[in-house]
């Protein structure tokens, strides 16, 4: 019993190291997008700039940025913006962590407009029980920053295991989706 507990947690320990090596190959190959370009967030917050406003909240304020809106609103208001609004739900509470990792990478905005919803302030299921971050990348660091935040287990192991997923996260690209679309509302 005890040669099978020792191989089994060798093949444990093998196991776990190849998805981390996996997983940190895959991050130093990761590449940036620009802020219109996904509904992914991490993956579009740029290094040490400066804008006149950042927009957040739930998909109500990530279409600002769809469909080609990101450029005619800056252009209407002759206002810089970034936007950390996100589809699929989310909560203040993985909003917060995308606008801190937004002033951690040296980012700055006077001003901030938060697209609310009522559903959003307090239930668990868009909050610390969200999915939402199946598209976003992995890193140890921000997996540390996300459980002292509170996520629950299954929201952290279900952005883990998306990383590995056969349509998911190597084929990542830019969302065409709402190309050409210059209104939402319609199909």
């Amino acid at each position: 019993m005890g040669r099978f507990l020792l191989k089994l947690a060798a093949f444990l320990v093998l196991n776990l190291g190849l998805q981390l090596g996996i997983l940190y190959w895959m991050q130093s190959r990761q590449q940036r997008f620009q802020n219109w370009e996904m509904e992914a967030v991490f993956l579009t917050i740029p290094d040490g700039r400066r804008y006149d406003f950042v927009a957040m909240g739930t998909s109500h304020g990530k279409t600002l940025s769809r469909a080609g809106n990101h450029q005619r609103v800056e252009k209407i208001l002759g206002k810089s913006f970034f936007n950390l609004s996100k589809g699929n739900g989310t909560g203040v509470l993985p909003g917060r962590l995308f606008f801190e990792e937004f002033l951690e990478r040296g980012n700055s905005a006077p001003h901030l407009i938060y697209f609310i919803d009522a559903w959003a302030m307090s239930s668990p299921k868009w909050n610390e029980a969200s999915f939402c971050l199946s598209d976003e990348p992995f890193s140890l660091r921000r997996l540390a920053k996300l459980r002292r935040a509170g996520f629950t287990t299954d929201s952290l192991a279900n952005w883990y295991k998306s990383k590995f997923s056969v349509n998911g996260w190597m084929r990542m690209k830019p969302n065409t989706d709402y190309e050409g679309k210059t209104d939402l509302m319609t199909n």
